[in-house]
């Protein structure tokens, strides 16, 4: 796997890395790609914390975006999106 975000080692990770997101959205699911990711994380806990989180938000989203949306939510999406492009 290539590095998206340049050196991932190198960055500053004080408030979080956000490469961890970017690996994560780049990086197929499977257990080679995931496995690095994991590597990489293990070298500091505030890159290992971001990336559970990341892994939780994930986890919960895929979950609940199965679930059936109400026609009165779909329009209303719908409509707001309709909005915002004559707007532009």
């Amino acid at each position: 796997m290539t590095d998206p975000c340049g050196e991932f080692e190198s960055r500053d990770c004080g408030s979080g890395n956000p490469c961890v997101s970017t690996y994560l959205d780049n990086c197929p699911q499977d257990v080679e790609c995931q496995t690095v990711i994991q590597a990489l994380v293990a070298k500091c806990s505030t890159c290992n914390d971001t990336y559970a989180f990341e892994m939780r938000v994930r986890t919960v989203v895929s979950r609940r975006c199965n679930d059936p949306v109400p026609d009165a939510l779909k329009s209303k999406i719908f409509q707001a999106i309709q909005q915002a492009q004559r707007r532009r």
